[in-house]
């Protein structure tokens, strides 16, 4: 049900009855005209505890979230009619209905999205201890960790990172991918540290060669890509017997939302190509 109502307004006064008269009824008109007029000005919603009797469609509402929460979400809310049902104003896919806390949101004085910025930084130095990590193995026990509640959920102990696509805060979408480091290895050896995508190797590698005077090294490989289902990612020694890692950093940013192929796809082919014939020549150990 739709409806649309239009309060004419007009200056004609009224005569003919008497002078007293007359000027009252123009009075209380004019004092109603100019309360019509600040209405159609503006919209002050105060919230409601039951719902409007027979509501229509684009009616907006403030439900108070206690005596009626049509959303079910708690608390005070804006939310519209629409073919026989209530819905939230604010974009429910990438969102954090509660404000967080003052340190992360400096404005909490207004609802606002936390769009497409989903992100996490996992991070480990240590040049006094370096960790070491075999052929195959997970690259675990980060020592930071940084993300916002509304972000992905990064578990720095097992080393994973996990994409989810459920809830208000999905976590779909098109990312940019970024690792670096310092670690030291045999000298004459090869390695790849490679990102795996639910237990398989995708094409997210970065290969590296160590000579006859080289046993450490800084390394760094970042890419784009995007994925369009729940997923957990980790990096791990793909190629080689093993290396220690003194300092790893490893970013992950979403810009944007929506699933796309700039770039390497995540979703689509995972398995990592072969490596070049002559990569045991020097001394790779596939």
């Amino acid at each position: 049900m739709t409806r649309d109502i239009r309060v004419p307004l007009n200056d004609i006064p009224v005569t003919g009855i008497n002078e007293r008269i007359d000027n009252q009824i123009n009075q209380r008109f004019e004092s109603v005209m100019r309360a019509i007029m600040q209405l159609q000005a503006r919209t002050l919603l105060e919230p409601r505890s039951i719902p409007p009797y027979k509501p229509y469609d684009g009616q907006v509402e403030l439900a108070d979230g206690v005596g009626w929460d049509p959303l079910g979400l708690g608390g005070e809310y804006l939310c519209y009619y629409w073919q026989g049902e209530w819905r939230s104003i604010l974009d429910d896919r990438h969102l954090d209905i509660t404000p967080p806390d003052y340190i992360e949101d400096p404005h909490q004085q207004y609802w606002h999205k936390v769009l497409d910025p989903a992100w996490m930084h996992l991070h480990f130095e240590d040049f006094n201890t370096p960790k070491t990590v075999t052929n195959g193995q997970i690259i675990t026990n980060y020592t930071g960790n940084i993300v916002s509640d509304w972000q992905l959920t990064s578990d720095p102990v097992a080393g994973t990172v996990v994409i989810s696509d459920t809830g208000l805060k999905p976590q779909t979408g098109v990312y940019h991918f970024s690792v670096s480091g310092y670690l030291a290895a045999e000298k004459n050896s090869s390695y790849v540290i490679t990102m795996y995508r639910d237990g398989a190797p995708t094409v997210l590698r970065c290969p590296m060669v160590f000579g006859a005077n080289t046993e450490d090294s800084s390394f760094v490989f970042s890419g784009v890509g995007y994925t369009d289902t729940p997923c957990t990612l980790d990096l791990r020694l793909e190629v080689g017997a093993s290396v220690n890692i003194s300092t790893i950093f490893w970013s992950m940013h979403r810009v944007s939302p929506i699933a796309g192929t700039p770039g390497i796809e995540i979703s689509g082919d995972l398995t990592a190509p072969p490596l070049p014939p002559d990569w045991n020549a020097h001394g790779g150990q596939p």
